[in-house]
């Protein structure tokens, strides 16, 4: 973490060497849960960067880390404030999947539905195709288990090369079959 922290503060550094740094030390912080050190990166990111694309990330990470350690309404109210600062942004992407995530949680599957859907169409990415896992896991709270096939297709077809979230959209069609008391159709 120490060599990524020097790299950032070198003589004549590019800011997207210093930020990639200053994330990558951030992450390690997080892998060694050493949270004052990670609160210390990010604010730097922050403070140093912050209308840069890594200010978005560490703005993520701080909500992410606040929901990790069981503070939900302070991971919400930092997610939205992110979606509201940069809407079209990566780390908003990822800011909406994570709320989604948490009201299927509370079983609001409205507001989850909506913030998947903002990811899942607008985005060609891999955060497009992750945009598509809280669309189906409302469909599975609801117990819709109809039209399983066509759903968890659709990832194959739009983000061919997404191969974490085609299997997990093939488990899915796997679960809904099941659960349907159905064989797979055929070709």
């Amino acid at each position: 973490m120490t060599l990524y922290l020097r790299a950032a503060s070198a003589e004549g550094v590019s800011q997207t060497v210093a930020t990639s740094a200053l994330l990558e030390a951030a992450e390690l912080a997080r892998e060694m849960r050493d949270q004052q050190r990670l609160s210390e990166i990010l604010a730097r990111i922050e403070r140093d960067y912050g209308q840069s694309e890594a200010a978005l990330v560490a703005a993520y990470l701080k909500a992410d880390v606040a929901l990790e350690g069981g503070s939900r309404e302070q991971a919400r109210s930092q997610f939205t404030a992110l979606i509201g600062k940069s809407p079209s942004s990566a780390p908003a992407a990822m800011a909406r999947i994570a709320l989604a995530r948490m009201a299927i949680t509370d079983g609001d599957f409205k507001k989850a539905t909506e913030l998947a859907e903002a990811v899942a169409t607008t985005r060609t990415d891999s955060l497009g195709a992750e945009g598509q896992y809280p669309r189906r896991a409302v469909k599975i709270a609801q117990r819709d288990w109809k039209p399983p096939s066509r759903r968890s297709l659709k990832i194959r077809y739009i983000f061919p090369n997404e191969e974490r979230w085609m299997a997990e959209s093939y488990l899915a069609m796997g679960q809904a079959y099941e659960a349907l008391k159905e064989p797979r159709p055929g070709p």
